[in-house]
């Protein structure tokens, strides 16, 4: 492939008992994750708490992006995060594509307006291939003339990971951004979401449980070099 720049995504969670604020001050003074790829496109964030439905923070502290090209370097670069021995932490790797969607302005979360990121798993018995091709060919578009959103990236684990010790606990990463919350209401609302995207998610994803939600704010980002 000619171009295949893969991003490694690290979730970082603490452990039981382990102080949240604590582990985040040492991430950013001792960073074990960014020193494995120095040069390489490298992004930190930090999950909000949130007293919405379906994204109240559970033990996630922060996340980490980087971006290398091939596969065979995004593997030996999710084995070596996941082998880290970070005190007070485990970590969860996976290695995925993304897909610019809606490609509208990024923005930082936070302050500077809404990023969600939906992590879910696929339905029972539906093949990983089906599955990104729905979602890449069928659901994207149905998101597209939502109103609101300005930005929608879909993330895929690479199919190269499936069955081995990098195998994802997720079939996908969507990240959705809005200028503000009120756009994020008028999406929400609008029939686009109530009605077509809803009615197709039954013929994605597993329904029963077990996604992961949540806001974040991006706090740096490191650019390549050379």
């Amino acid at each position: 492939m000619a171009d295949d720049t893969i991003c490694c995504i690290a979730v970082l969670d603490a452990r039981e008992g382990a102080d949240k604020p604590t582990l985040q001050s040492a991430w950013l003074s001792h960073d074990p994750i960014g020193a494995l790829a120095p040069g390489a496109r490298y992004r930190r964030s930090f999950p909000l708490a949130s007293e919405e439905r379906g994204f109240r923070l559970r033990g996630t502290y922060a996340i980490a992006q980087i971006w290398v090209d091939g596969i065979g370097a995004a593997t030996e670069l999710c084995r070596a995060i996941a082998g880290l021995v970070i005190p007070g932490a485990q970590q969860r790797v996976m290695a995925t594509r993304e897909v610019v969607v809606i490609d509208g302005p990024e923005r930082r979360g936070g302050e500077d307006g809404v990023k969600g990121w939906y992590f879910s798993t696929r339905k029972t018995g539906m093949s990983i291939a089906d599955f990104q091709a729905h979602w890449r060919d069928v659901h994207g578009p149905l998101v597209v003339p939502s109103p609101g959103i300005s930005r929608y990236v879909q993330f895929y684990p690479c199919p190269e990971t499936y069955g081995g010790p990098l195998h994802p606990k997720y079939d996908s990463l969507a990240e959705l951004t809005f200028p503000d919350k009120a756009a994020q209401a008028e999406f929400s609302v609008s029939e686009h979401n109530t009605v077509n995207q809803r009615n197709d998610l039954p013929n994605l994803w597993d329904m029963t449980g077990g996604a992961l939600r949540f806001y974040l704010a991006d706090h740096d980002e490191r650019a390549a070099v050379g």
